[in-house]
């Protein structure tokens, strides 16, 4: 996808964004993290308000954090502050093997990712390193996919889930907005109940102390 260089605002300074500023280089104009005291990151100016960024001409924003819920945060703070998200970013070593696949802006897709057809992805989400998506899945906006795992055909993930690296997700399975899957677990049937942990293969609720 072209774009002008350095047109974008990299949010996140973690280490998510440091492989999406190496996978995706000379996209970013500057980076935006209110909390960080670099006065640069991966080569880029650090800011600390939009309002710089919009002086800048920086108005479209890339969410390079893996939690969904901090994602959504820095969404809400982007378009409050009156910019958008960009369109996605595709890796150039990813393999999107449809022709009818529907990727919400912001979303990010790293290399060795594999897409197969029908398959719908919202808004501003992590498609990992080495993950495959089935044909005919829904991932909900916010959704979060770490490396290698696998989601099987006609898989529905709701809005921010979490699916830990490793993991795998059963054909047709639904899982509830707000889920965390560990990693390397196994979900084999529906998880109705929103918000909640899995762990394990097959998957079981994980009460967390405190």
């Amino acid at each position: 996808m072209a774009t002008e260089t350095g047109s974008y605002l990299l949010c996140g300074t973690g280490g998510h964004a440091i492989e999406v500023a190496a996978e995706f280089p000379g996209l970013f104009g500057a980076v935006f993290d209110p909390y960080c005291e670099l006065a640069s990151f991966e080569g880029l100016r650090v800011l600390r308000n939009l309002e710089d960024a919009r002086r800048a001409g920086l108005e479209l924003g890339v969410i390079a954090v893996g939690v969904p819920a901090v994602a959504h945060r820095i969404f809400t703070e982007l378009t409050d502050g009156g910019l958008a998200l960009a369109p996605p970013l595709v890796s150039p070593h990813a393999v999107i093997a449809g022709t009818h696949v529907e990727i919400g802006d912001g979303t990010l897709i790293m290399a060795g990712v594999v897409i197969a057809d029908r398959v719908r992805v919202g808004r501003s989400c992590v498609l990992n390193r080495m993950c495959t998506i089935g044909h005919g899945a829904h991932l909900g906006d916010f959704v979060s996919v770490m490396p290698l795992t696998a989601l099987s055909g006609g898989v529905h993930l709701h809005e921010a889930c979490y699916i830990g690296a490793s993991a795998f997700v059963k054909e047709n399975v639904t899982i509830a907005r707000g889920t965390t899957v560990g990693a390397m677990s196994g979900v084999f049937t529906d998880i109705e109940e929103p918000g909640g942990v899995w762990v394990g293969s097959p998957a079981r609720p994980h009460k967390v102390d405190g």
